[in-house]
């Protein structure tokens, strides 16, 4: 909410800050117990996707005419919790999105398994892909980390970066400095070995693509150590999905660095699902691959997906809709 800051008085002036957003902080404080945070609706709208919370209801609250609707902090997720669509139904892809759910199931008997995604640009993997994480986050028993491997100038590792950037919650601006305590911090907080932090280190801050053949392959094994050992380490504490979307786009060696994860992985609780992923890499994975190919919706499923967003509309513009989507 609105607060003011700044200096009050013109005699023996003072910094703060007041205003109705102020006290309302200052009486949930006043009412909370030790190591307990309350919040209001507005907070709780606004952190909802990065916290669990508790609804304790509205409470009279002193200086306030109306009732504030508290909410009690449960617990920080390590991940934000996916946005709940607000959008179409998903028509014509539950078959699919429960067979998606199942395979994420083998992870919670702590068994690894490789799903790759195909299907024509449009079709619906993007949005199958969002179900199935919002599924994830309903039932809170796995966990789930994404990225996408398109890029318009390739550089190598590109995803793995990005993956790093959006654990780490690192902005593209942040020195080099921040960075490096960002690594060492989380690496201490995970209790992992601090040679791991050499190969994050490297993905985020070294010029991989400058570096001599040698240096290549020597950073290469830091950064296949480092990042098993911390997946590793996330999916034996939580289970997890891991999602390369557009994995035809990944660079040579972020493809090589999966087929590597994958290999050995296998046995523990982590759930590999690649997007758009070429005929010619599905023979470089050893291990056994689901493959969930998209086809067009059937002409039921295009009928209720047109009278769902059209309303009661014609049958011959059905007809045509599903026609001219081939």
């Amino acid at each position: 909410g609105r607060a003011f800051f700044g200096f009050v008085l013109t005699e023996a002036p003072f910094l703060t800050v007041i205003g109705d957003t102020i006290n309302t902080a200052a009486r949930l404080t006043e009412m909370g117990q030790h190591n307990e945070i309350l919040m209001s609706k507005t907070t709780h709208n606004a952190v909802q996707r990065y916290v669990d919370a508790e609804h304790v209801g509205e409470q009279t609250v002193k200086g306030k005419q109306t009732k504030v609707d508290i909410y009690r902090l449960s617990k920080i997720r390590s991940a934000p919790r996916s946005v709940e669509l607000q959008r179409i139904p998903l028509f014509g892809r539950q078959k699919e999105l429960q067979f998606l759910i199942d395979l994420s199931q083998i992870c919670l008997a702590k068994n690894s398994v490789c799903c790759i995604l195909n299907g024509p640009m449009g079709i619906g993997k993007t949005r199958l892909k969002e179900e199935l994480e919002v599924n994830l986050d309903r039932n809170d028993l796995i966990g789930y980390f994404e990225t996408n491997c398109s890029v318009d100038v390739q550089s190598p590792y590109y995803p793995f970066k990005t993956l790093l950037r959006n654990v780490l919650q690192l902005h593209e601006l942040d020195s080099q400095e921040a960075v490096t305590k960002r690594i060492n911090d989380m690496i201490a907080a995970k209790n992992l070995n601090p040679a791991v932090a050499k190969g994050i280190k490297h993905l985020l801050l070294t010029d991989i693509g400058r570096l001599r053949s040698d240096d290549m392959r020597m950073v290469s094994e830091e950064i296949y150590l480092s990042v098993r050992n911390l997946i590793r380490n996330e999916c034996r504490q939580k289970p997890s999905v891991l999602i390369f979307e557009e994995f035809g786009q990944a660079d040579v060696m972020s493809r090589e660095l999966v087929t590597y994860l994958i290999s050995e992985f296998e046995g523990e609780p982590i759930m590999f699902l690649l997007t758009d992923v070429p005929d010619k890499y599905l023979n470089m994975i050893a291990t056994k691959t689901e493959i969930l190919d998209l086809k067009p919706l059937d002409k039921k499923d295009i009928d209720l997906l047109v009278r769902h967003t059209l309303g009661n509309v014609d049958d011959g513009l059905a007809d045509y809709i599903y026609s001219a989507a081939g």
